[in-house]
């Protein structure tokens, strides 16, 4: 992995939650926006000639600081007209059968 190259969000949050790690013999990434909850960039496959948006998420664990994290991602949808690949730790669940039983969670 020497020769790998990588993207983190430490600037905007010390806590380095968002790695992005590429091996540039077989891709190239580069990084269009960042913040303390994602990092967003178009992938470049060399072999296949194959692009794409991604987006790599940590999202907060309260829902107030995630109300932010949502804003972006629903203005990023509106302005990317390629295919899109959005994954991460979201920290949110979709219904309360997602969680152990005895467990407190707040939806959002």
């Amino acid at each position: 992995m020497p020769s790998w190259k990588w993207c983190t969000v430490v600037a905007t949050n010390v806590r380095g939650r968002i790695w992005v790690v590429w091996n540039p013999s077989i891709i190239n990434f580069t990084t269009i926006e960042t913040s303390a909850q994602h990092i967003h960039g178009q992938v470049d496959l060399h072999v296949s000639k194959v692009k794409f948006q991604f987006t790599a998420v940590y999202g907060l664990h309260s829902i107030a600081a995630r109300a932010s994290l949502w804003t972006t991602i629903q203005q990023l949808g509106t302005q990317i007209t390629e295919s899109w690949l959005i994954m991460g730790d979201f920290n949110s669940i979709l219904t309360a059968e997602d969680i152990p039983i005895g467990s407190q969670v707040q939806l959002a």
